[in-house]
């Protein structure tokens, strides 16, 4: 590179450039994993302005000041503000790389319980999809109020999170996948406002993608056939329950998570004793009570141990129950999950 075309680089990209140059890695090594060898080599190029989540993770592995680089970048975003929206396929492509890497950034952020940053994290996402919004056209706009919405769900704020998950269905019209994971949250939080009617309406309008063929995603059907089946449990349809249940289990096991195999069998027996189903009622929770045991799931193994003293009961197999009625009691409503 010529020292003129170097000069016409902005300092950023020059002080990332020498940086990566000193400790003798490679562009493809500075990004992985998160970001690709053309990431990285556009960003030193000066091509556009990074987001501040990118810049964390990059000042880490350059050694250098995150305030450091922070300062510059804020001095190349100010110059490319002023610049068109319009950038050509490439460098747009890029750009939706960051915007995914934001999302995941704010995903991993929010699982530490730092979900206020994560919302941050997320608006800066929206910023950068507006601004490249004539650019963007082929991006997944939906992810960013989806993402929102599972911060607010993690905060309590169900109401916040139904609002976004309607921007996200509106924004994922035509892929029907989108769609569906959206509708299953979004019936997720109402079956938790407990409006189990309207819950199902979205559970079954996500299903008919799953019928058709449109939903591959083998973690959103299980998701699915769980939530519908905790809807109809919640809604005194045991029968339709327990065949949801089943569905839910049979794509689980290709899925070899036995975490989710013990939460649909404990489902599984609360739907069959609801039917009044005794017998399987106790086979079903005696294999939930045995994966949560052996998670150490220790909760989920009390919820198992009481529902399964009731059945024994009912059986009247008196000896059997006796070590499980003294145990404390745990809730009995089935948990509702979300595919995210």
């Amino acid at each position: 590179m010529s020292a003129r075309s170097d000069n016409r680089r902005s300092p950023l990209a020059r002080r990332i450039t020498a940086s990566r140059r000193q400790l003798g890695i490679s562009q493809a090594d500075l990004g992985r994993p998160y970001f690709s060898k053309a990431f990285i080599a556009a960003l030193e190029k000066g091509a556009f302005c990074p987001s501040r989540a990118a810049l964390d993770i990059l000042a880490n592995r350059l050694a250098l000041p995150v305030i450091e680089l922070q300062a510059l970048r804020s001095a190349v975003c100010l110059e490319q503000t002023a610049l068109p929206a319009k950038v050509n396929h490439s460098i747009a492509k890029l750009v939706g790389e960051d915007i995914e890497f934001q999302l995941n950034y704010a995903r991993m952020l929010a699982r530490e319980g730092r979900v206020d940053e994560a919302l941050g994290v997320i608006d800066e996402a929206q910023a950068c999809l507006v601004a490249y919004s004539d650019s963007l056209q082929a991006y997944p706009v939906y992810s960013v109020p989806y993402a929102r919405a599972r911060a607010y769900v993690q905060l309590g704020e169900l109401s916040m999170a139904r609002l976004e998950l309607e921007k996200a269905l509106q924004a994922a019209a035509g892929d029907h996948e989108a769609a569906a994971r959206t509708r299953n949250m979004l019936g997720a939080v109402l079956y938790a406002q407990e409006r189990p009617d309207e819950a199902l309406h979205q559970h079954l309008t996500a299903l008919y993608s799953v019928h058709d063929g449109q939903v591959r995603d083998l973690n959103l059907r299980a998701s699915l056939y769980q939530n519908l089946a905790n809807d109809y449990w919640a809604l005194d349809m045991p029968s339709l329950a327990i065949s949801s249940y089943r569905k839910a289990l049979e794509v689980v096991r290709d899925l070899d998570d036995t975490n989710r195999q013990g939460e649909l069998l404990w489902g599984l027996g609360a739907a069959y004793r609801s039917a009044g189903d005794w017998h399987q009622t106790v086979l079903s929770t005696v294999r939930a009570l045995q994966i949560f045991e052996a998670a150490g799931n220790g909760r989920a193994a009390a919820n198992a141990l009481i529902n399964l003293a009731e059945a024994l009961l009912a059986l009247e197999r008196h000896e059997e129950a006796k070590q499980y009625l003294q145990r404390p009691k745990g809730s009995s409503r089935p948990r509702t999950t979300s595919a995210c």
